[in-house]
């Protein structure tokens, strides 16, 4: 036998593969947001080789309508994209990430005491902050003549999505 003879079949080549880096970066996978929200503000914190966006969104895109029962959740697609120079080394990542989202609070206006003088008072739409685009509706300001308390009755215009501030 020749001094080669004896070594066939004993060598092995093997291939080691690099891949891509995975970002590990911890996501919060549930949040709890406001009805009205921007759902940018969720947004995981991006880092030296990537960034992140929402999958399917704009950067007006807010995080929807208050939960219901029929709808206690909505998810979202956060995406991680490294950056054009990493690309090359570092893996895109996509999570879901669950709201839960609550009604936004309105505050109550407070309405200053009347000093009486005869004349028929009422709260002004001034001391009620309210407008037009206001989030609620004046139903009664009657007012009136005499020494006493008198109700103002205020109407949320979206109570699905709002609710009064400690309600």
């Amino acid at each position: 036998l020749l001094e080669n003879d004896r070594y066939l079949g004993v060598e092995k080549t093997i291939t080691v593969e690099i891949v891509k880096v995975k970002n590990t970066q911890n996501v919060i996978t549930t949040q709890t947001a406001t009805y009205g929200e921007l759902l940018s503000k969720y947004l995981p914190t991006s880092n030296t080789y990537g960034s992140w966006s929402w999958k399917n969104t704009t950067a007006t895109t807010t995080v929807g309508n208050a939960s219901t029962t029929a709808e206690p959740t909505r998810t979202f697609v956060a995406v991680y994209t490294p950056y054009d120079n990493y690309k090359a080394n570092y893996a895109s990542r996509e999570v879901s990430v669950v709201f839960t989202v609550n009604k936004q609070e309105v505050v109550v206006p407070t309405i200053a005491n009347k000093v009486f003088n005869a004349d028929k008072q009422k709260a002004t739409d001034q001391e009620l902050d309210y407008t037009e685009s206001s989030l609620y509706t004046v139903d009664q300001n009657n007012g009136g003549t005499e020494v006493g308390e008198y109700s103002v009755l205020l109407s949320l215009k979206d109570a699905a999505n709002y609710v009064w501030e400690n309600d």
